[in-house]
């Protein structure tokens, strides 16, 4: 007999995230010590690197968004509070500083904790003498970069890299014979390859993301709305203690999935038609990005079903050619979608047509992957080498559009003879839009997939949502969250 704990839970199908992963402050304070000792090993000896923690960012009037550490000041101390600077230099002897506001009661009454000096010492591992200082002790950036030393300062996006910019433009003036370096090349070599530690982290985004699927795939049914889904997701999210989405969720049903990122989710979902899901967690700063495509009905048509098998076959053959140092596995997943296409004559071999390379691009027209880590789409490129993570997310998109607005306008010519072989068959595919995306570990001898928990063979995706339906059927709803 069941207890009533295992009833509450739901059976498997539901996909109960596992218990959160534990570790020790110490343990992570010793990992933040052995990046910012990797950091130094890669600088210059004249070197001074800065890193600014993130501000806050406003959402409106004198309301802020959820705060958000910058990457790679959270890499390098694991502190999520803002009004902070890092300075670290190998000279001839290495130095780290870290400067921290300091506590402010009044402050602490509208806006919460600020951190301790122990507290800093014991989250970051940074425990020199005089190695914790008040931010207001900073003074000038110049104050830290000795006669003939290079700076090392973050540079992109004014609304990312706010601080480093304007102190870019300023120094550009105030100290024009100052040699100014970006660091990011350290930190994508450095993130592109993750510890055990930060692998457990992500697998446990992945884990919450899954749960958070097979929930919205449960509750996916016509006159539902879209956002309603996305706010079941969010809720397993926080039930499952991760700290947020890794993006906006894309929850996209009937033609909406052949919008690549369509992240309104305001329509009440159509009675025929696909659902597509590209949605996951962030946990411990780790963003997993899993895509699913499924039936609204709960059973592909045919021609639902021949796309969609030929994703998941262009998807599958990528997938089992990654392993340490192989070569790019896009070219392996456009031969599949290629052979198919033609066979379902979307993709034409008339003499005078486009190479079959540009037709596919009309109906494939993203990347195969990314990087994955602190960001959803990381640092570090697509590495095949023992740590790396990346997404495996081939897709087509058949736009109802697709002939009047999509086609390039050069060589009009050849896409005339396109049109004319391929948009009489089109027409039985319009409106049609899947992807399937998965997230690969990088192993010593091959690859894992970690989301691989949740199906994605066509088979046991309709097996899924019909075990799904028939439970909610049978109670009312899904199982509760907690306990």
């Amino acid at each position: 007999m069941l207890s009533a704990l295992a009833v509450a839970q739901g059976p498997a199908i539901f996909m109960r995230t596992p218990p959160e992963p534990l570790r020790s402050t110490a343990a992570q304070a010793a990992e933040y010590a052995a990046r910012r000792a990797a950091v130094l090993r890669a600088m210059g000896p004249h070197d001074v690197l800065v890193l600014y923690a993130a501000e806050p960012r406003v959402f409106s009037g004198d309301v802020d968004y959820d705060y958000r550490q910058e990457n790679n000041f959270w890499y390098l101390t694991g502190l999520s509070q803002p009004g902070g600077m890092l300075v670290m230099s190998p000279a001839a002897t290495p130095t780290t500083v870290i400067y921290m506001i300091k506590p402010n009661p009044a402050q602490e009454s509208w806006t919460g904790h600020q951190f301790t000096t122990d507290e800093i010492r014991s989250i970051s591992g940074i425990t020199g003498d005089d190695a914790v200082r008040d931010s207001a002790t900073f003074g000038k950036l110049t104050d830290h970069v000795p006669t003939g030393g290079r700076l090392l300062l973050l540079a992109g996006d004014r609304r990312q890299y706010p601080e480093e910019m304007a102190e870019r433009a300023l120094l550009a003036q105030s100290a024009p014979s100052l040699e100014i370096g970006n660091p990011a090349a350290i930190f994508a070599r450095l993130r592109g390859v993750k510890s055990a530690w930060e692998i457990t982290l992500m697998q446990h985004a992945v884990d919450i993301s899954l749960e958070g699927h097979a929930r919205a795939m449960a509750l996916t049914a016509p006159g539902v709305w879209e956002y309603q889904l996305r706010a079941a997701l969010d809720a397993v999210y926080g039930m499952r203690h991760a700290e947020s989405w890794g993006y906006p969720e894309i929850v996209a049903s009937g033609t909406n999935p052949t919008t690549l990122h369509y992240e309104s989710d305001q329509e009440q979902i159509p009675s025929q038609g696909l659902m597509l899901i590209d949605a996951a967690a962030e946990y411990g700063h780790m963003s997993a990005d899993v895509t699913r495509t499924y039936p609204i009905s709960g059973k592909f048509n045919p021609q639902q079903a021949a796309i969609y098998n030929l994703v998941y076959e262009a998807q599958q053959a990528m997938i089992r050619s990654v392993k340490p140092d192989s070569p790019a596995f896009g070219p392996i997943g456009d031969a599949v979608l290629i052979a198919g296409l033609e066979k379902l004559g979307l993709i034409t071999t008339a003499p005078g047509a486009p190479t079959p390379q540009q037709q596919l691009r009309i109906w494939y027209f993203h990347g195969p992957s990314h990087a994955m880590g602190l960001d959803v789409h990381d640092v570090g490129g697509i590495g095949r080498r023992p740590g790396a993570i990346f997404s495996m997310e081939p897709g087509l998109y058949f736009r109802a559009r697709t002939f009047e607005e999509d086609l390039p306008a050069a060589d009009a010519a050849a896409w005339q003879v396109f049109t004319a072989r391929v948009k009489p068959v089109f027409e039985n595919y319009k409106g049609i839009g899947v992807r399937i995306e998965d997230d690969i570990l990088v192993t010593d001898d091959g690859c894992r997939v970690l989301s691989a928990a949740l199906p994605s063979k066509l088979s046991e995706v309709e097996a899924r949502f019909a075990a799904l339906h028939a439970y909610v059927r049978q109670h009312g709803g899904p199982p509760p969250l907690l306990p």
